[in-house]
């Protein structure tokens, strides 16, 4: 079939297609990072680090910043990463922790109430419907716990030996590698991804045996780089024998960045998606929508013994007789329900 498609479009779809396949088999996970959070109003590391060093170094500067001294914290905000500022700041903050905490409450979403996206209802759809046990993330707000509601609980490393009883319960599980902005959220070089933290373990076990998904991460991300090389190591030397893909899912800035992104990860052993957080759950549930109705074809055609045509020709015969289905989907689930009759 002709179409003028980019063969990166393709890729990119085909990938998604991967995911949602490998999410219906309970072969998957995601670690979700702050490209999530930006469309809720979430600022970039950058930025974060930019106001991290003004008010920690030069807090007896005030807004509005003259144009030199902006162009000059600019450039420092690019060169060092996050972390390596934050490990800088700490000493220079009076009440260390919790001016860290305040800090990072008050400028992370710019002084504004963070709101839930498109992609985080569709995540927690997809949750729910596949009773996903675990998601991880690097970020310090709960949008993951307003989306998913009584059925998420967030856990810290604070709230470890709660994990268990979470996961029994039923509910599931949103680990906060990186703790949240009231509970030891960390920042700071020597903090991030310390192998010997319990959470860690937990997010090492999940690498090793399921296809990961990072969302919400870019190259140049330091939490990124601060988990990524910690386990890559280990997946490189055992992606061989895993046989398994890693996937990065991050929108790029333009068509060089596209393929730069796409090499350095592949490099990596990872496949890098370019998408966006938001765009990227919107897409990935309408295609796990379209694999769970492919599965219910295939074991009603071999339930009723009929082919393809002859079980379309019945969703069309039952849509004209009853109106009220509103779609083939409906009937399908009818169809199902109806000729089950004890067998699976």
């Amino acid at each position: 079939m002709a179409t003028d498609r980019d063969d990166w479009e393709i890729d990119r779809d085909t990938h998604v297609s991967q995911i949602a396949n490998q999410l219906m088999r309970g072969r998957l996970s995601f670690l979700i990072g702050s490209g999530m959070s930006i469309p809720s109003g979430g600022i970039s590391g950058k930025t974060l680090a930019f106001n991290l060093i003004w008010k920690s170094l030069y807090s007896q500067y005030h807004d509005p910043l003259d144009h030199v001294f902006t162009e000059e914290l600019k450039n420092v905000a690019d060169k060092f990463p996050l972390e390596a500022i934050a490990e800088g700041a700490m000493p220079n903050l009076s009440f260390r922790q919790r001016e860290l905490e305040e800090f990072l409450a008050e400028n992370v979403f710019d002084g504004k109430t963070p709101q839930l996206h498109d992609g985080h209802i569709a995540l927690a759809a997809l949750v729910t419907k596949l009773n996903i046990k675990t998601i991880f993330t690097t970020n310090w707000d709960d949008l993951l716990k307003q989306a998913l509601g009584e059925s998420g609980e967030i856990i810290t490393e604070q709230k470890f030996r709660d994990l268990d009883h979470v996961l029994d319960s039923g509910k599931t599980a949103i680990i906060h590698l990186h703790g949240t902005f009231s509970d030891n959220p960390l920042i700071r070089e020597e903090d991030l991804m310390d192998p010997e933290r319990p959470l860690f373990q937990v997010l090492m076990g999940e690498l090793l045996t399921k296809v990961f998904v990072f969302v919400g991460y870019s190259l140049s991300d330091p939490n990124i780089r601060a988990l990524y090389y910690k386990s890559g190591n280990i997946l490189s030397k055992r992606s061989e024998k895993l046989e398994k893909n890693t996937y990065i899912v991050a929108p790029p800035s333009n068509r060089v960045e596209r393929r730069v992104s796409t090499e350095v990860w592949k490099e990596r052993h990872a496949i890098y998606i370019p998408m966006g957080a938001e765009e990227f759950f919107q897409a990935l549930y309408k295609e796990t929508a379209t694999h769970a109705l492919d599965k219910l074809k295939r074991r009603l055609k071999a339930r009723l013994n009929i082919s393809s045509e002859d079980l379309q020709t019945k969703i069309e015969e039952i849509m004209s007789v009853f109106p009220e289905f509103e779609g083939p989907e409906q009937v399908l689930f009818y169809l199902d329900a109806i000729t089950r009759g004890g067998r699976s």
